[in-house]
């Protein structure tokens, strides 16, 4: 989904299959296609080339969630706290670890 939040920060509309993350992240800012009905997905882009105020202000929707809602300072302390729970009982592996040479940085349990 890098994609959907780049296109976001530079202000372009989205048409976007209808995926949970796309309306997580997009909202407003995209428009969505029934899964995997590419006809319905290309009608989509038509309509929103011949329809610039629609694009604006959906680009402007995209702008606004990316500095709002899904800023890192709205974000971070809930991703900071999914990574310390994944990590939770995890003990990097030392670069003396013979693991570690097979197995290329992994994680030992404890």
């Amino acid at each position: 989904m890098n994609k959907v939040l780049e296109y976001m920060v530079m202000g372009r509309p989205i048409v976007s299959f209808d995926l949970r993350e796309a309306r997580v992240s997009a909202g407003d800012a995209a428009v969505y296609a029934p899964a995997n009905d590419e006809a319905q997905f290309a009608k989509l882009i038509a309509l929103l080339l011949d329809d610039p105020e629609k694009r604006a202000r959906m680009g402007k929707i995209g702008q606004e969630r990316i500095s709002g809602s899904l800023s890192w300072r709205n974000s971070q302390r809930s991703l900071l706290a999914a990574y310390a729970a994944a990590c939770r009982d995890q003990t990097p592996a030392s670069a003396g670890d013979p693991d570690r040479a097979q197995g290329g940085g992994r994680t030992v349990e404890r």
